[in-house]
């Protein structure tokens, strides 16, 4: 499996690729860490009087960063699907 030499259109799209794999990464820590902090730290600090009630009100704000940070997840993946084909033109076989 002797791998061609990439061009510089080849190049310029793996580029792209690893900064979607960059954003991917950054996206799931966004969607997790709001997610989290929406539905399990702030309510338990909340139920364990550590934390005032009305900070109950960034709930809401968490969730919705989750929410776009999700739209944010499922389009860098199906961009990264899409132009993941670039790996096909400089390796014959490469899902092995």
């Amino acid at each position: 499996m002797d791998p061609t030499i990439p061009s510089g259109a080849e190049w310029s799209q793996i580029t792209w690729l690893v900064k979607a794999l960059w954003a991917l990464l950054a996206a799931v820590a966004i969607l997790g860490g709001s997610l989290l902090l929406s539905l399990a730290v702030i309510p338990s600090l909340v139920a364990t009087h550590h934390l005032p009630s009305r900070t109950l009100k960034v709930r809401p704000l968490l969730l919705l960063g989750a929410a776009l940070a999700l739209v944010v997840l499922v389009w860098l993946v199906a961009y990264f699907v899409r132009e993941v084909g670039v790996l096909k033109n400089i390796y014959d076989r490469w899902w092995i």
